[in-house]
C-alpha cells in the first residue's frame, strides 16, 4: 500500500532519454517539427524505394495498403474516398505519421530530411503543392489541406444539435461593423450585435468553402439552408409537411 501522494513501490522514474523517445507528436500548428527540409524530387526517390511496394507507384493503393492519393471532392458523395489528400485536415499530420509509423517494417528509422521529402511528394501527388515545393518546419504548417474545415462544427445535419465549439460569441460590436455577413476571425471581436441577437464568428460549412469565417446573426424563425446561417443558440432545422408556406428549413432555438 502507499499513501495517495507516495510511491507505489515498483518501477523507476523515466529518464529524459526515455521520455524523448515517446515525445514525438507533431501538433496541427507544427509545434514539435524538427529542423530539416525536403523536396518533391527527393521524396519521389524515397517513395519509389520505401513506399511504392505497399501503396503503389503513385500512391494509388494496393491489396496491402490503402491509397494515399485521390478522392478530393468525393467526401460529400455516395462513394467517399478517404486519402491523405481528400480527408486529412492538417499537412503536419503527414510528418507525425510517417515519422512515427513508416516504413511499416522499420518505423522511426527515417531522418527529418527524409520525412519532409516524403511529405512534399505526397502533397504534390495530391495536387496540393507545386513540383518545386520545399517542406520544412515553416512551410509544412502553412499548407492548407482540401478538408481543413471538415472536422469543425456545427454539424451540417439538421437533426443533430451538437455543441458548436468553433464559434465565438461576441457582445461588443467593432467600430463601423454590424453582426451580419462581415468577414471575421475565428476568435476576434468583429461581429458585434444585431437586432438583439449576439453576433457569431463561424467557420466554413464545407471543405470546398475557402472564403474564411463570417459573422452571422439570424434570429430563430428565419429561413436557412445550413446551421452556419443561424445565430447564437439556434440550428437550421428541416420542417416537413404538405403546406408550402411552412415546409422548408428555419433557424430554431436549441433546447439543451
Amino acid at each position: 500500500m502507499s499513501t495517495p501522494n507516495g510511491p507505489f513501490g515498483f518501477g523507476s522514474p523515466a529518464s529524459p532519454e526515455q521520455i524523448a523517445g515517446w515525445d514525438i507528436d507533431i501538433a496541427p500548428d507544427g509545434a514539435g517539427l524538427p529542423p530539416g527540409s525536403g523536396t518533391v524530387q527527393q521524396g519521389q526517390e524515397l517513395f519509389a524505394r520505401l513506399g511504392a511496394k505497399c501503396h503503389g507507384a503513385k500512391g494509388e493503393g494496393t491489396d496491402q495498403a490503402p491509397p494515399l492519393v485521390g478522392g478530393i471532392g468525393s467526401l460529400n458523395t455516395n462513394a467517399p474516398v478517404k486519402t491523405v489528400g481528400s480527408y486529412w485536415p492538417y499537412a503536419t499530420t503527414l510528418y507525425d505519421y510517417i515519422h512515427r509509423a513508416m516504413p511499416a517494417d522499420k518505423p522511426q528509422s527515417l531522418q527529418p530530411d527524409e520525412v519532409y521529402a516524403l511529405c512534399a511528394y505526397l502533397l504534390y501527388l495530391n495536387g496540393i503543392v507545386p513540383e518545386d515545393a520545399v517542406m520544412d518546419a515553416k512551410t509544412l504548417p502553412q499548407v492548407v489541406m482540401p478538408n481543413h474545415a471538415g472536422f469543425t462544427s456545427p454539424d451540417p445535419r439538421p437533426d443533430v444539435f451538437n455543441t458548436d465549439i468553433t464559434t465565438t460569441t461576441i457582445t461588443t460590436p467593432a467600430p463601423g461593423q454590424s453582426a451580419a455577413s462581415q468577414i471575421c476571425l475565428a476568435a476576434g471581436d468583429q461581429c458585434g450585435t444585431l437586432a438583439g441577437q449576439q453576433g457569431r464568428c463561424r467557420g466554413p460549412a464545407a471543405a470546398d468553402n475557402q472564403a474564411g469565417f463570417l459573422c452571422t446573426s439570424n434570429q430563430a424563425g428565419n429561413p436557412c439552408t445550413a446551421s452556419t446561417q443561424c445565430g447564437a443558440g439556434t440550428r437550421c432545422v428541416v420542417t416537413l409537411g404538405d403546406d408550402p408556406d411552412t415546409a422548408g428549413s428555419t433557424c430554431r432555438v436549441v433546447i439543451p
